[in-house]
């Protein structure tokens, strides 16, 4: 469970309980309460009797039912008031009703109805009715009923025998009234049950108005008996008729009521049935104005109507006085929109129905202003955007909940969730400053550690790989017996053989061995052990190890990993026969490294010359794999074997056949592998048109069929070939390629270009991104080196030096053996000169000399450089063999010789050497090549100065250095 789940929320149980018990039992007469005046005395019983009717009529009802009172304590016993006695037995009934005093009312009414003669029949019916109300009043809820019922059936016989009984009798208009009543009476008495089963009876029988406020005393009533599933099918029968309910907010608040049971009973599918049809606080509010105001228009035109029915009149205003109160009560509910879109969210949470339960959150936090709901919501937006694997949202979030809940104690959780949410989406370098902000603001939070253990693996993943291992190590010293401690010291090991300081990392892991010896990475340390042994070129110990690891640890994940490498080992050891056993033993289940290795084994065969061995395997593999990621790649050693074979068409068909059937397979990388392979089997110019031509009918094809990763690759194969004859084309074709690029399936090869291509057109930016998205989606990708020397440049361009010096180091570091290792240094180099790093300088400088793939003219300009720092550093002697190799080692950069000569020239003049100056110089301004430098001009000076060529002396010594 992904949050635990809030009981309720402030106050909202009380509004529940005033709204919905408010209209229960709220039918009376509901004239206002006033203190009852004093009777006047000394009046003769006419002049009594007289000022009773009098206060009656004018509807001054208490007044009037005090004067009554008086009237019959004074003349009960009186003859001659035996005529006025009997008149006054309904009136004064009515006043007592009307002045709200029902104990009072219910003995006058009693002894009314009692009267012999009796009443009128109309009055009879009337008094039977309040006489319900009454006893309802005071609490006497079977009397009440008994009454009710008996009432009922008197207007019920009534109208059945007269069809104009209720124009002749009012009262009897309000049976619906009596009906609702005497039902309320079973909730009165508590027994819900019977409430429930009785509104269940009488709800068809009601016109739409009353049949609403039937509704909510039964829905009240089956909530209250727990019957929660005939509750629901109230529900569902009765909410397309909601907006006919007179006191809609009883309604909604009894639904909230019961989504609200279903939740916290876990059952969520019932939940979200009932609080999708709550509505909104505002909208509530509105409808039930809206309501309120037809019912005070009609309480206006009962009050017009001299004619109406009093008791219509005393319902209405009831029923306003209820709708009222109950406003008001909802009113102070102003969380009430958080409480139910909380709780629809946290329903579908509990169903792992993660993205409807994020957007309502999302949508509850950026309309509601920030409360202990939406933090608790945002939150668990959250944890739901982490579930759905949308990183970005699930950062977003996290990034506006710091920022509305700036001092939440659940901000160190966010902050972890966020960084974790970054690394997740491969964006390492932010993770680690999300990380590393937890742990500073936060030092002794629970989170605090796991994040510090995060942030160095983030920095593993970014490739950072001294400071990783600094990080892991840090994280065992600060909490040395936290349950990560056992990973922290096996990702220590594996930091510096990621950094391939294989002596350090041996070490580390030895220490892993010797510290954990049930170690949950045992099996891995040792076969890492094994891996570093065979970095470092020791096959001997690394095969003893493999083997031992194999045997002690089977099973384990590594095992086909150790196979293979074990296979590799041996053949580099010249044992291929026992490499092909070895690669034979991994099992075809372990799909990918059984591919792996067979075409080790491909190669194992090439080594030994067996070529038809080679092909007959290939072709094996081709059968039995054709959707197999590396099937391109079988074709292209195919394609090796034919051309072996001096047989170019079988070689062609073959490559052709391939881009054919595999070409739009994004999954199929080694199809890009295929083009430049291809490409050479068309050597004179008649065949490289016959190429081009077929390239563009795929391509015409491959775009009507909308095969876009087949198109993609054919036009990156056109700007290839076209990049020395039409470069402008060229560029244009790898533009409109990149169209249909995908970063996460597209090759490297490609994306770099493509990437090269735009930020050459203008659209850097988007440019810089794609590098960036290719070395997330491919850290270990063979065109790294591209990619940090451009993402280097880039900085540089911006004037970012520290940000470019970080990714020129990375390039040294993880790039070695880079075509462009040269070009990229002397960037370096000359970067770190400007800054005054000295040090550094001479040390990348000396690197690029030591590199035999640097070019002469990237050599040239080191030494140059080389020679510069010792010559400002006032060491001539030092400098002066740096520049003397730039000419004699190096003579067809003609603008890097004339510098050397000049500056090795200034160098002898320097340690008081002229002879070998004026010699150098004039070596100098002696080379008709060199005559357009200005370096030539300046050496003509300097030879002049020292008084010209030096003269020929036929035992001349050689210069110094």
């Amino acid at each position: 469970m992904l949050s635990q789940l809030p009981t309720r929320t402030c106050g909202l149980r009380t509004v529940l309980a005033c709204v919905v018990i408010a209209s229960v039992g709220s039918v009376t007469l509901g004239a206002t309460e006033k203190e009852v005046p004093v009777a006047q005395v000394g009046l003769t019983a006419d002049e009594a009797f007289a000022d009773a009717q009098r206060l009656f009529i004018e509807k001054k009802y208490p007044e009037a039912a005090a004067v009554y009172a008086k009237f019959r304590e004074d003349y009960g016993k009186s003859a001659e008031a035996e005529t006025a006695l009997r008149n006054s037995l309904y009136p004064f009934a009515y006043c007592l009703m009307a002045s709200k005093d029902y104990p009072q009312a219910v003995t006058a009414i009693t002894e009314a109805l009692a009267a012999t003669p009796p009443l009128a029949p109309e009055r009879l019916l009337e008094l039977q009715f309040w006489l319900g109300v009454s006893y309802f009043q005071t609490k006497d809820a079977v009397a009440a009923r008994e009454s009710l019922e008996k009432f009922i059936s008197m207007a019920e016989e009534g109208t059945t025998k007269n069809p104009l009984f209720k124009r002749q009798n009012p009262i009897a208009t309000h049976i619906p009234e009596a009906r609702l009543l005497s039902a309320s009476t079973w909730l009165a008495e508590g027994k819900h049950r019977e409430a429930a089963d009785h509104f269940t009876q009488l709800i068809p029988l009601l016109d739409k108005e009353d049949r609403g406020r039937a509704v909510i005393y039964q829905l009240y009533a089956l909530q209250e008996c727990s019957d929660d599933e005939s509750a629901l099918r109230v529900v569902h029968s009765q909410y397309p008729d909601m907006e006919s309910i007179p006191q809609i907010i009883s309604f909604q608040m009894l639904i909230f009521k019961l989504g609200d049971r279903f939740l916290e009973r876990g059952e969520f599918r019932k939940a979200i049935q009932c609080l999708h049809k709550v509505w909104p606080r505002d909208r509530m509010l509105k409808h039930q104005e809206q309501r309120l105001g037809i019912l005070e228009q009609r309480l206006k035109a009962t009050d017009l109507n001299s004619a109406a029915d009093p008791s219509a009149k005393t319902f209405t205003s009831r029923l306003i006085e209820d709708v009222r109160r109950e406003m008001e009560g909802f009113k102070k509910t102003e969380d009430f929109d958080s409480a139910l879109q909380f709780r629809l969210a946290m329903a579908y949470l509990q169903m792992e129905r993660y993205r409807e339960a994020a957007l309502i959150m999302e949508n509850m936090v950026g309309a509601l202003p920030p409360n202990a709901l939406n933090e608790q919501a945002s939150l668990n937006g959250i944890r739901c955007w982490n579930a759905l694997g949308n990183q970005p949202k699930s950062i977003s979030t996290a990034q506006t909940f710091a920022t509305q809940f700036p001092n939440s104690l659940f901000l160190p959780q966010v902050l972890f969730m966020e960084g974790e949410a970054y690394r997740t989406a491969l964006e390492f370098e932010k993770a680690v400053e999300v990380f590393a902000e937890l742990a500073e603001k936060f030092p002794k939070d629970e989170f605090t550690s796991r994040a510090r253990f995060l942030r160095a693996f983030a920095l593993l993943q970014a490739e950072k790989n001294t400071e990783s291992a600094a990080a892991f190590s840090d994280f065992v010293n600060a909490f040395p017996t936290h349950e990560l401690v056992d990973d922290a010291d096996y990702w220590l090991g594996m930091s510096w053989a990621f950094d391939k300081q294989y002596d350090k990392a041996l070490k580390a892991l030895d220490g892993y061995l010797e510290k954990h010896k049930s170690g949950i990475h045992r099996g891995a340390a040792v076969y890492r052990k094994a891996y570093c042994h065979q970095q470092m070129g020791k096959f001997g110990t690394a095969i003893d190890e493999l083997h031992d690891y194999l045997e002690k640890y089977p099973g384990e994940p590594e095992n086909g990993e150790a196979r293979i490498l074990l296979g590799n080992a041996l053949m580099n050891e010249g044992f291929i026969d026992d490499a092909f056993v070895v690669f034979r033993a991994i099992p075809e289940s372990d799909k990918k490294l059984h591919e792996e290795s067979i075409f080790r084994t491909a190669d194992g065969l090439k080594a030994l010359e067996e070529k038809e061995k080679f092909r007959d395997l290939m072709l094996d593999y081709i059968s039995k794999n054709p959707k197999s990621p590396r099937v391109a790649e079988a074709f292209g050693n195919l394609g090796w074997y034919y051309r072996q074979s001096d047989q170019i068409d079988m070689a062609r068909d073959t490559y052709w056949r391939a881009i054919t059937e595999h070409g739009n397979d994004p999954e199929i990388r080694s199809v890009d592998d295929l083009f430049p392979a291809l490409a050479r089997l068309y050597r004179t110019p008649e065949e490289v048109l016959q190429y081009e031509a077929r390239l563009g009918d795929m391509a015409t094809e491959a775009k009507t069929s909308k095969k876009t990763t087949q198109l993609m690759r054919i036009l990156y194969a056109q700007s290839r070939s076209l990049l020395k004859t039409a470069p402008e084309q060229s560029y244009a074709l790898l533009l409109e390629a990149f169209q249909y690029a995908d970063v996460k399936t597209t090759s490297p090869v490609l994306l770099v270009d493509f990437a090269n291509a735009l930020i050459e057109s203008g659209q850097e930016k988007v440019g810089e991104e794609l590098l960036r998205d290719t070395l997330r989606w491919n850290p270990r990708a063979m065109q790294k080196d591209r990619i940090l020397s451009s993402l280097g440049d880039i900085e540089l361009r911006h004037g970012k030096e520290k940000k470019a010096l970080e990714f020129y180091a990375r390039f040294e570091k993880e790039t070695l053996g880079s075509a462009i290792f040269g070009e990229t240094m002397l960037k370096q180099a000359r970067l770190l000169k400007k800054r005054g790093n000295t040090t550094e300088t001479l040390r990348v400088l000396e690197a690029i000399l030591a590199f035999p793939a640097a070019k002469g003219q990237e050599k040239a300009e080191a030494l140059v450089t080389i020679g510069d720092i010792h010559f400002a550093n006032g060491k001539p002697e030092t400098a002066i063999p740096y520049y003397q190799r730039v000419y004699v080692m190096h003579g067809r950069w003609k603008p890097w010789v004339a510098k050397a000569y000049l500056r090795s020239g200034e160098a002898f003049e320097k340690i008081k050497d002229p002879t070998s100056a004026r010699r150098t110089y004039h070596e100098l301004v002696s080379n008709p090549e060199l005559a357009e430098f200005p370096e030539t001009e300046s050496a003509s000076k300097h030879l002049l100065a020292l008084g010209g060529p030096p003269p020929k002396e036929s035992n001349a010594k050689p210069p110094q250095g």
